[in-house]
């Protein structure tokens, strides 16, 4: 039995902030050598300034709230939270755009925690302090960013490499946790992405193949061979970084508690559970279970040891395409380190792939219906967050009159 982590974790919130940029012009001169050089503030647009001093304003909030927050000029760290910007989000036609705010992308980063009911509870409260005095939003091109890790002492290879076939083998499963626009999306690829052309027992061979954690992290590199970072599933951080974490990139942007904590514990729990397994353990998971089409996410869970969390993900569940069975050269004799030959991996193939040729298009109608259903909530939704948006500064508006 391997020894035990001491689980730790990080949040990368991002998100929109809109804001009245007449209640800022008036610092702009004084802000003029600390918040920026003022040998190149002629080259930043009074927008970025406005945006500079607006984040400034974010973190004595965060700090009169008390949650330690580093300045804004200073270059962060992970003993306490940091606001930035994040130039992947795009603020171009934002909901308030045409009321004369502007609108200002924030990345905030919380510190490194340990995995305990404390810390999560640390987490909501930022997350209220922010929907309570700021206009706050989110849109597609928002991410919400998980960080795993086990402290500073990183991974062991082996668990690295379970962790890398159970994310490769059973990504179409994973994948119904997330909506159609974080799925392929070219700051959270699939691990498919690094495995075209292979069929699984090539990807299994190919992940347990590597002897050092660079080799493994080369297995997900870009067109010019280096470590590429934007994929559902980094672990550049264990390489390159000094917290030694595996970031989970492919959660769409929210300030939701409910979504938040519980992909935080799919996070810590898919880590967690791949230290745990041992070779033959995942060996048996795989042939069971990753080439049945029956076998859904919410089975997963449940074998990951989080059926806690099946409840809330039944009803947040995605559907999406499912991709064409691949047929394989041989089954798993013992445990995955193992070469396959001989048989098929999974008895019974031929009827499963004959059965998955009937449930494709049923799948197909499923998905045609829930994206009706999600894009008919997404406008609910904007329209709620304009509603309450209106209200508040209809309110801040009247008590600026008293």
């Amino acid at each position: 039995m391997p020894k035990p982590l001491n689980l730790t974790f990080g949040i990368e919130f991002e998100c929109i902030v809109s804001f009245d940029p007449t209640t800022y012009k008036p610092a702009l001169h004084a802000a003029e050598g600390i918040l920026w050089e003022k040998k190149v503030s002629s080259l930043l647009h009074e927008e970025s300034k406005l945006c500079i001093l607006f984040r400034e304003h974010l973190v004595h909030l965060l700090r009169a709230n008390g949650f330690p927050t580093y300045d804004v000029t200073s270059a962060g760290g992970n003993q306490k939270w940091t606001v930035s910007h994040d130039t992947s989000i795009d603020i171009k036609d934002g909901p308030r755009s045409q009321d004369g705010f502007l609108e200002c992308d924030i990345e905030i980063t919380s510190p490194a925690m340990r995995f305990c009911p404390k810390a999560l509870r640390r987490v909501q409260h930022v997350i209220r302090t922010l929907t309570k005095h700021l206009d706050v939003s989110v849109n597609p091109s928002c991410g919400l960013h998980v960080h795993v890790g086990n402290q500073k002492a990183g991974f062991p290879l082996q668990t690295l490499k379970h962790f890398c076939i159970l994310t490769a083998l059973f990504e179409y499963q994973l994948n119904s946790l997330h909506p159609a626009h974080r799925i392929g999306n070219c700051h959270a690829k699939g691990p498919s992405a690094a495995f075209k052309g292979h069929d699984l027992w090539d990807t299994v061979r190919a992940i347990q193949g590597c002897e050092t954690e660079e080799e493994l992290v080369l297995l997900y590199a870009d067109k010019e061979d280096r470590p590429d970072r934007c994929f559902a599933y980094n672990l550049c951080p264990m390489v390159f970084g000094s917290n030694k974490t595996i970031e989970f990139r492919q959660h769409e942007g929210t300030l939701e508690w409910s979504e938040i904590m519980n992909w935080v514990q799919v996070a810590g729990g898919m880590v967690d559970a791949m230290h745990d397994i041992s070779s033959f353990g995942l060996a048996q998971l795989i042939g069971t279970c990753a080439f049945d089409p029956r076998f859904s996410v919410s089975d997963l869970l449940r074998r990951l040891r989080l059926k806690a969390l099946v409840p809330y993900y039944s009803g947040h569940l995605h559907m999406h395409q499912r991709p064409e069975p691949v047929r394989v050269r041989g089954g798993i004799e013992g445990n995955v380190e193992g070469v396959p030959h001989g048989r098929h991996a999974v008895s019974g193939w031929n009827e499963l792939e004959r059965r998955h040729k009937f449930e494709k298009l049923e799948e197909l109608e499923r998905l045609r219906m829930l994206a009706k259903r999600h894009e008919l909530e997404r406008r609910r939704e904007r329209a709620r967050q304009n509603e309450a948006i209106d209200a508040r500064r209809a309110t801040s508006e009247y008590e600026g009159e008293e």
